[in-house]
């Protein structure tokens, strides 16, 4: 029963959650009830619609030996497996909660075994990604139960992961405001960060607005590798994301350096890093000697640590190491739906083609700190 008292968001959340647990409670008995109908089919196969109405699967079922042999074995079975299973397993909670004996840790790790395994129920954790049937929330459909192709990383990543993260960031973002306000902020060593503009996990606007544009003036650097926007993958590009580098950093002096890596004009693809010192909106740039591959629209922070020559992730691996697979030579090419990853998965650029300058800038910045601590 609704209290009077109830504020317009507890009441929403009150319907709600009722509107959401009828939701999946459908989804798992629709499928059950569609089902019904279909024992009474004259056809042989499972189809809509029905080809005529009889009783000959029932009359099957009843009038065959094997079958009610089966029927038997199961009312007998059943029955005594819930029984036993209930009662042999309420006396092992009530001993393992309240008693203390030797091996009680080896036991209870014997018993939540299948635990560490992923349970059948694995298949319903889409629900969690349903709000990215809505394309202001897509982002949700990143929690996915996928074959671990990556001996690395895990591609499946659980909602209740997901929350701890956010609560692990939300605790961090409280530390840095607390600090900002008892003004501890200016005893913070430089920052130098790497950031590829499009990142789909690691948030571009958070890194530029929630930590670089709150540092103090202490020599921090952001360095960040654009897209490419090179006059043949220009015509690809998405608008928002071709307009986002001036959108974050527009004309204006920082507090902070901040080097743009990318590509020197839009008709080519030498790659040039564009830095503007703090306190400054002067530009200086250097060139690289590289071009920005061709087939490369952008980088990931999955990409930034790892060279071209990693035998795992490289563009160009070397074969002193075999891992079975080389992630970062997949081109896959097919039909939708033949694969059970999806194709985003094997896109995503996995090595750092400006590793070298990567390498450097962090070498460069070693010897600054050490020649401060001299």
């Amino acid at each position: 029963m609704l209290s009077p008292y109830m504020s317009p968001i507890e009441r929403l959340w009150y319907y709600g959650l009722r509107i959401l647990c009828g939701l999946v409670l459908l989804f798992l008995v629709l499928p059950v009830l569609v089902i019904v109908p279909l024992s009474f089919n004259s056809g042989t196969f499972l189809v809509y619609p029905l080809q005529g109405f009889s009783l000959r699967w029932y009359e099957d079922f009843f009038m065959s030996a094997d079958w009610m042999r089966s029927l038997k074995n199961s009312l007998i079975i059943a029955p005594a497996a819930t029984l036993l299973a209930m009662v042999f397993g309420t006396l092992a909670a009530i001993g393992l909660t309240r008693g203390e004996f030797r091996g009680k840790a080896l036991v209870m790790s014997l018993l939540i075994s299948p635990m560490i395994g992923v349970t059948s129920y694995a298949r319903y954790a889409g629900l969690a990604a349903l709000p990215a049937l809505l394309p202001a929330f897509a982002k949700s459909a990143w929690m996915n139960v996928l074959p671990e192709f990556n001996p690395f990383k895990y591609n499946s990543f659980p909602v209740h992961a997901a929350r701890q993260t956010y609560e692990l960031t939300s605790e961090v973002q409280a530390a840095f405001d607390a600090a900002e306000t008892d003004g501890r902020l200016s005893r913070l060593p430089p920052v130098l960060a790497f950031q590829s503009l499009a990142d789909s996990t690691v948030s571009t606007p958070a890194v530029v607005r929630q930590l670089f544009e709150r540092l103090p003036a202490n020599g921090s650097e952001l360095v960040i590798f654009d897209i490419n926007r090179s006059r043949a993958a220009g015509s690809l590009l998405r608008t928002d994301m071709s307009g986002l580098l001036e959108q974050l950093l527009p004309s204006a002096e920082r507090d902070f350096d901040l080097t743009v890596v990318g590509v020197a004009a839009e008709q080519e693809r030498a790659v040039e890093a564009r830095r503007i010192v703090a306190g400054s909106q002067q530009i200086q740039r250097v060139s690289l000697g590289v071009e920005y591959p061709s087939q490369l629209f952008s980088l990931s922070h999955v990409a930034l640590p790892f060279p071209p020559s990693d035998p795992l992730y490289g563009s160009d691996p070397t074969p002193d190491e075999n891992y079975g697979v080389a992630l970062g030579t997949l081109a896959p090419r097919g039909e939708h739906g033949v694969l059970v990853v999806g194709l985003d998965s094997l896109q995503r650029a996995t090595s750092n083609p400006f590793y070298d300058y990567l390498l450097q800038r962090i070498e460069e910045d070693l010897l600054v700190r050490s020649a401060r601590l001299q």
